[in-house]
């Protein structure tokens, strides 16, 4: 799971934003690495600071007219500038907890998370705003059950690979979307704070966690730890991640890196119990770049049909090894159609022209979401 910082190249053509005489596919636009965060360090439990420690707005007065004052206050601050005074010291008190502590316990729409309080990128959204692609979800859910490619709400179960801290999973259990999931993260520091978030919401009967990296082989793969962004960690594979081949557009080749286990799609779903395999409505996948090597891995969880929600990030599958070409020739053995969520809605495309998304994003950094789906 990640938002990425990239420099956005002359040639990019996407945003989340509708751009004036350019509808195009939604993306999170890239920015610079700007400001250095804090490193990562052990996870603690903190909670938010007590509001009653926070300074009141006024003193109530003993003629009972400051009561009044205060019901005129909260009015204003519901209003448009009230509100932005509300997000700037929301902002505040942000940079405050971050210099604090390491983690921080918030809640949101989606449920009750312990996060990271150097993490700008998924966290903090999670913080300021309450949530983190809910909407994507909920959005790729009910247009899937427009077309009857997927149970109704309340049932069937969620395949979650690159999990993060489980703001996906977890937010398809709290609003009711899916009965089941199972959420795949290799990072040790993430699936500490995935398997206490599942604790959080009372969902370790629902959720089934697996620390480790989907891949097409077992065993063990180097594994590279972004600094910055705890959303940003890859699998890196030899030979074709290696610095100067594909690029080091984000300094990779001067990351740490480690060896995380890695499995087939295929054998980690064998291994859950029935309940959890047997009726899987979404595979959600965002890898970095290694979605190639999971889609190979799994081949007969695949083969069922069930839909994909991808993340489809040029760059980085070139640097794990995957061209356009060798994308598309691997999409062809699952799925017919590839749909795009633009302004006006999911638009589809046969999966032979997936191609032509590489080149609309292009190889700078773009990156976006597709669903991948066996009909049309």
């Amino acid at each position: 799971m990640s938002v990425r910082c990239r420099a956005q190249g002359p040639a990019a053509r996407l945003t989340k934003k509708n751009t004036p005489g350019k509808p195009g596919v939604f993306f999170c636009r890239p920015v610079g690495r700007g400001d250095s965060l804090s490193p990562c360090g052990e996870v603690k439990a903190a909670p938010i600071l007590d509001p009653a420690r926070m300074p009141r707005l006024a003193r109530v007065r003993r003629d009972g007219r400051q009561s009044g004052r205060r019901i005129g206050m909260w009015a204003w601050m519901s209003g448009s500038r009230g509100q932005r005074l509300k997000n700037r010291l929301r902002e505040w008190n942000w940079q405050l907890q971050r210099r604090l502590r390491r983690t921080l316990d918030v809640s949101t729409l989606q449920g009750r998370f312990t996060v990271h309080t150097w993490d700008d990128y998924i966290s903090k959204p999670l913080y300021l705003s309450g949530q983190f692609e809910l909407a994507l979800l909920t959005d790729a859910l009910a247009f899937l059950r427009s077309k009857g490619m997927c149970p109704p709400r309340g049932e069937g179960t969620l395949v979650d690979i690159g999990a993060n801290i489980g703001v996906i999973a977890i937010a398809a259990l709290h609003t009711g979307e899916m009965a089941r999931a199972i959420a795949i993260e290799p990072d040790p520091r993430n699936f500490a704070l995935l398997e206490r978030n599942v604790g959080h919401n009372g969902l370790r009967e629902r959720m089934a966690c697996l620390q480790a990296a989907a891949s097409d082989l077992p065993g063990e793969v180097p594994f590279e730890f972004c600094d910055w962004n705890p959303g940003d960690h890859r699998v890196r594979v030899a030979g074709v991640s290696a610095p100067g081949e594909s690029g080091d557009r984000y300094g990779e080749s001067r990351r740490p890196v480690t060896a995380v286990p890695a499995l087939p799609l295929d054998d980690i779903l064998a291994a859950q119990e029935p309940r959890f395999g047997r009726d899987i409505a979404l595979i959600w996948i965002d890898v970095q770049g290694h979605e190639g090597h999971a889609f190979r891995g799994a081949e007969r969880t695949l083969a069922r049909g069930m839909p994909v929600m991808s993340e489809l990030w040029p760059y980085g599958l070139r640097r794990s090894g995957i061209e356009a070409a060798e994308f598309r020739s691997i999409a062809q053995r699952h799925w017919r159609s590839y749909w795009v969520r633009r302004p006006q809605g999911y638009e589809a495309a046969p999966i032979d022209r997936i191609e032509s998304l590489f080149e609309e994003l292009g190889w700078e950094g773009n990156f976006t979401n597709v669903l991948l789906t066996a009909g049309d």
